[in-house]
């Protein structure tokens, strides 16, 4: 958070509406307050018109966005965990937020024709009260078939997924979107991260490592290395924190942490071969809290970053956004600088030739 921008009094997503598209959002956490889960629903299937609600759920229409699985939670606590002196922090912790759910399978798959149902619904909302502004997307899919990655997607659905992304830029709505977790992949090769509509983010490392190894040539980690399993590619439009840092500890191993999110009872903890992985250590809690990592989690960092623009400046289009976080972004030329274990504890990051920088959310307005 310190990275990317501490909230102030007068910079804190304050009027801005933030559609949450994941596995939804538990409503109960102490360290959240989003929009009410009340569910929309079509008043006749397909027709494209719904009741008024605060929440959609695409999988199953009518029914709850509450989330069952954790992801959708662990996202919404980086856009907008509340300033409560309790628990966590969002960038942007008074932006409203939406909770837009896409079932997940018990290992974590969401459908594309259940995401494209969400953002349906957002474009036929309109107006609401804070209005929709920022879109995050914290998942994906290959647009063609990925050895070890994963299998392309019908290119009628990733046409009509296109289509409804276009749909939101036109109605000046910013979609910021996660560039992925394969770092042998190029993000062109991804949806939606390729779209040149969308806000698509990489991962960083936000604070030092330690350096246990030193003495055996192994260098320590810094603030703002790009993460061991980040997508990299031209089409990324900046990069935040998506772990906190990473280690070379005793024995020369190389341990990677995450940072911490908000989560669901149902998302309990890892197994024992887990806890160095995407999800670490969970802290109980009525709702609780985990660490986790990945590129999933430096999109949310950016939302939060957009519904503070607007909240400057609620006129901006998409294009004026994405200018804004180039001309806010820290490091622009310097980072994300190189991973140093290239070749080692199985990191195999690619530098795409440009260094984009780290968002930073903007500082609180001057006042004539």
């Amino acid at each position: 958070m310190i990275r990317v921008g501490l909230p102030t009094a007068a910079s804190n997503g304050l009027g801005i509406g933030v559609a949450v598209v994941d596995t939804g959002i538990y409503f109960g956490h102490e360290d959240l307050d989003p929009a009410p889960d009340v569910p929309a629903f079509q008043t006749v299937p397909g027709s494209g018109i719904y009741t008024d609600g605060t929440s959609y759920n695409g999988s199953n229409e009518g029914q709850s966005a509450g989330d069952t699985w954790g992801h959708g939670t662990h996202v919404a606590r980086r856009i907008s965990a509340l300033d409560n002196n309790f628990g966590t922090l969002g960038v942007a912790p008074h932006a409203t937020l939406y909770a837009v759910k896409a079932e997940a399978t018990p290992f974590g798959e969401i459908a594309t024709t259940d995401i494209i149902a969400g953002l349906e619904w957002i474009i036929a909302k309109g107006p609401t009260m804070p209005p929709i502004k920022v879109v995050n997307i914290s998942s994906g899919g290959c647009i063609s078939d990925i050895t070890d990655v994963c299998l392309g997607e019908d290119p009628v659905i990733v046409n009509m997924y296109h289509d409804r992304i276009i749909d939101l830029y036109d109605m000046d709505i910013a979609v910021v979107v996660s560039a992925g977790n394969f770092s042998t992949v190029e993000v062109s090769e991804l949806f939606p991260a390729a779209w040149p509509e969308t806000i698509t983010v990489a991962a960083t490392i936000a604070s030092e490592g330690l350096a246990a190894c030193a003495g055996f040539g192994i260098p320590k980690v810094l603030p703002d290395t790009a993460t061991s399993f980040t997508t990299d590619g031209t089409d990324v439009d900046i990069s935040a924190p998506g772990a906190e840092r990473t280690d070379a500890i005793g024995g020369c191993t190389g341990f990677f942490y995450g940072t911490l999110s908000t989560t669901s009872p149902a998302n309990e903890p890892p197994g024992p071969d887990e806890i160095n992985g995407t999800y670490g250590r969970k802290i109980p809690s009525p709702g609780g809290w985990l660490e986790a990592r990945g590129t999933s989690f430096s999109a949310p960092l950016v939302a939060g970053v957009v519904a503070r623009i607007l909240q400057a400046n609620p006129v901006l289009d998409v294009t004026g956004v994405r200018s804004q976080i180039g001309a806010l972004a820290d490091r622009v030329g310097d980072v994300p600088l190189d991973h140093p274990w290239n070749g080692i504890f199985g990191v195999s990051y690619t530098f795409d030739g440009e260094r984009e920088g780290i968002a930073q959310a903007p500082p609180d307005p001057i006042i004539p």
